[in-house]
């Protein structure tokens, strides 16, 4: 297979990739800034700005999780719309094989898989950590945070006293 097709069969890959990552990130932050909005409402200092936030911050972490299927699922709604435009067909008429033009969307899975972990995953824990401290100071008014000048938080009552 030649460079142009291959590299056309990748460039819709990716473009049917990016369409439903956006999709499901839109819906995924709906999602939970509602069920956030309506667990959070009656807390004194609660805004929807806040709420706002803290979901666009939980966001990330919640598409770490749908990375493979939106992978599964662009792979195969880019096969089905090269198929409906007879694209395939012209294709594996021109001696391409099945392989051949599965071979760009398998890169392509594969560069969305390294972007995820290498970019998105180092950006959603922080993200996450971040939402889950506004979170907190939201519902008790203080920070989660431990001091290293904060008397030891390990013990075990026993009879002849505490052990650390």
């Amino acid at each position: 297979m030649g460079w142009t097709l291959g590299r056309y069969f990748f460039f819709r890959y990716v473009t049917i990739t990016i369409w439903l990552f956006i999709g499901l990130l839109a819906l995924v932050f709906l999602i939970d800034f509602t069920e956030l909005s309506g667990r959070t409402t009656g807390l004194p200092g609660f805004t929807y700005g806040t709420a706002f936030a803290i979901s666009g911050l939980r966001t990330p972490m919640i598409m770490l999780q749908t990375v493979p299927f939106v992978g599964l699922f662009s792979a195969m709604a880019t096969l089905v719309s090269l198929n409906r435009r007879y694209e395939l067909v012209i294709a594996r008429s021109a001696g391409v094989s099945a392989w051949q033009f599965l071979l760009p969307c398998c890169i392509g899975a594969l560069l969305f898989g390294v972007l995820s972990v290498g970019v998105i995953n180092p950006i959603a824990a922080h993200a996450f950590s971040w939402s889950e401290k506004i979170e907190t100071q939201l519902r008790s008014g203080k920070s989660n945070t431990v001091s290293a000048d904060a008397e030891p938080w390990i013990r075990q009552k026993t009879s002849s006293g505490d052990t650390i």
